[in-house]
């Protein structure tokens, strides 16, 4: 099965951003194709280098980035959403990218399933 996978949480606010990071993980492992992740809204802070609030929760942008890379699926920002939230320069583009809603969709349509965290 073909999954893409949204998330709008942030590393602070609840544990979804978590949650999302630990599905991903046990979708992979099952057997499941996960065609891309997509952070929007607050989810975009999952990408931002320097320490979280909480000690407890692991460096959100590493452990996306070695997750990706093991698992072969693509980390996109919503362009919208960084524009607005944070300048562009401190996102590092080798680990993930800037996409529209449009490139979202078309992913979502080539996926047998969509989980938004």
């Amino acid at each position: 099965m073909n999954i893409i996978i949204m998330v709008n949480a942030s590393p602070w606010g609840s544990s979804l951003a978590t949650t999302a990071l630990r599905f991903v993980e046990a979708a992979g492992s099952a057997g499941h194709d996960i065609s891309a992740v997509y952070f929007r809204g607050d989810g975009i802070y999952n990408m931002l280098e320097g320490p979280l609030s909480d000690d407890s929760l692991p460096p959100m942008k590493q452990a996306w980035a070695e997750l990706a890379e093991r698992r072969g699926f693509k980390l996109l920002l919503c362009s919208s959403d960084c524009a607005r939230r944070v300048p562009e320069a401190v996102f590092d583009n080798t680990v993930a990218s800037q996409a529209g809603l449009a490139r979202w969709w078309q992913l979502a349509g080539e996926s047998d399933r969509m989980v938004s965290f």
